[in-house]
């Protein structure tokens, strides 16, 4: 592959990065101006009276209820969610290319992993760990968007309470057992830094999808 190719498309990878946020902020900004509803009144009431007689009601007059109440939604939560994803996913890439100065797809060739062990755990504990704060997000955004029964359960509070009791630890542990399995055991004898890059001069596409694909 050519230098001015290799250059082509990483600039085309930061254009996309760039327009992929862009995209995302304003599908975020965008839900955050709409209601939920068409008529938020009728819905707080439809939502009210199915949660009450919930266990009253035979399954055709819940499918009905239900029918009302999805009929009544906007598009809001389903712009938020796209929103989210695509910035969450842009900005990963958008790490990816300022780390590894992606702008220049040839600089793949010399991308390598953290230099000592500790760093590399340390990214790796950043990444784990990442899925508490992420947790508590998406158990929020559920309970938000619940127009059906959404205080027919423990709630956002009860619901976070029991995660953090439960699937806090769970996590810590779990992270620290493979901190301490990564450290003395997979990464005992390795050599580090590491080249991302494996030399296939055959397969020049296969070298750049395994590169990329490790950096990220």
């Amino acid at each position: 592959m050519s230098r001015r190719w290799e250059k082509t498309i990483g600039m085309t990878l930061v254009a996309l990065c760039v327009v992929a946020l862009a995209v995302g902020v304003a599908l975020l900004s965008k839900a955050h101006t709409m209601s939920a509803h068409i008529d938020e009144r009728k819905a707080q009431q439809l939502t009210q009276s199915y949660e009450e007689g919930y266990f009253d009601m035979s399954p055709q007059e819940r499918k009905q209820r239900e029918s009302e109440i999805v009929n009544l939604r906007t598009a809001k939560w389903k712009l938020y969610d796209t929103g989210v994803c695509i910035c969450l996913v842009a900005a990963t890439f958008a790490v990816a290319i300022v780390r590894f100065r992606l702008w220049d797809t040839s600089n793949l060739r010399i991308a390598t992993t953290p230099q000592t062990r500790w760093r590399l755990i340390a990214l790796a504990s950043a990444a784990w760990l990442a899925l508490i704060p992420a947790a508590f997000l998406e158990i929020r955004d559920e309970f938000v968007q619940d127009d059906l029964m959404p205080y027919n359960s423990y709630g956002v509070g009860g619901t976070s309470g029991l995660f953090l009791v439960t699937g806090v630890p769970l996590i810590v542990v779990i992270w620290m057992l493979g901190t301490l399995i990564c450290r003395f055991l997979v990464l005992r004898n390795v050599n580090l830094p590491a080249t991302l890059w494996q030399a296939r001069s055959a397969f020049p596409w296969f070298e750049s999808y395994q590169a990329g694909s490790a950096s990220l």
